[in-house]
Order: C-alpha cells, then sequence, then structure tokens
C-alpha cells in the first residue's frame, strides 16, 4: 500500500474460480482428443473471458478515491470519496448473483457471499461493494460497521 492508501483487498471468488476451472478442464478434454472444431472455440474463449474478468474483486480506498477492479482490471470503477453520502452495511438479496448487477438504485459488484457495503452518492445512486472484509472496508470508509 502506498502512504495514501488507507485500505487495499482482494477477493477470490473461489466458487467462479471452481466452476469455470472445471468447465475449463472439461473443454481442453475435448480438444486434446482431436475432436476440435470451430464450434468449441467460442465456449473455450467465454470460459476464460469470464475468468479473467470475474474471478477476483480488488477495492482500493484512499484519500480521494475508491476503486473497485473485477479480475484484471477490465472492469473498474472509481468513485471520488468526496461524492459518498452515506455508507452502510447490507445484504444482498441472494438471487442477484455475482458480477457486476444492475438494480433499480445503482451498481452492485460481487464475487463472493451476500454481504456488501452500500455507497449512497449525492447524485441519488447507489453503489454496492460486496466484500467478506465489511468491518475493515467501513472503517477505511470512516464508517463504523
Amino acid at each position: 500500500m502506498t502512504a495514501s492508501t488507507r485500505y487495499r483487498h482482494t477477493q477470490v471468488g473461489w466458487l467462479i474460480v471452481g466452476v469455470l476451472s472445471i468447465v475449463l478442464v472439461i473443454l481442453l478434454a475435448v480438444l486434446t482428443r482431436g475432436q476440435f472444431s470451430a464450434a468449441s472455440l467460442p465456449p473455450l474463449v467465454v470460459v476464460v473471458l469470464a475468468f479473467c474478468l470475474f474471478s477476483t474483486l480488488t477495492v482500493i480506498v484512499d484519500e480521494q478515491d475508491i476503486t473497485i477492479r473485477m479480475g484484471v482490471g477490465l472492469i473498474r470503477r472509481r468513485i471520488a470519496r468526496s461524492a459518498v453520502r452515506r455508507v452502510q452495511l447490507v445484504r444482498n438479496k441472494w438471487y442477484w448473483g455475482w458480477g457486476v448487477r444492475l438494480y433499480s438504485r445503482g451498481t452492485l459488484y460481487t464475487v463472493s457471499g451476500l454481504t456488501a457495503v452500500q455507497l449512497s452518492l449525492s447524485n441519488g445512486r447507489e453503489i454496492r461493494i460486496g466484500t467478506d472484509e465489511p468491518g475493515a472496508l467501513m472503517r477505511a470508509l470512516g464508517a463504523s460497521p
């Protein structure tokens, strides 16, 4: 962490990693048995992309910003701390699933579990950050868990 970084944590979505790894092994087994066809390539690309994009969630809190990065960082969001009006611990609905989800009032970023920290922004929107360290994230944001 740099001097201005208050919090940095990467959560691994172990279930996502496990399921995608199993699917990848099955696809590779099919390909190595000589059953390769053009139809085999798109599922392989989808699995590898999903693994790269959604296997981890990194949250970085510094003096000015809150940065959320999914996987290798192609999906990312930076929120100015000055735009955050309220921070609270919330529980996501189980059927919202994992990944990046839009819901009526905002966006959810999560890779595992149902616990999240909700940021209510000055523009009326919400950002939910799934976390396995809710207390530490809330403290880094200046809120009590």
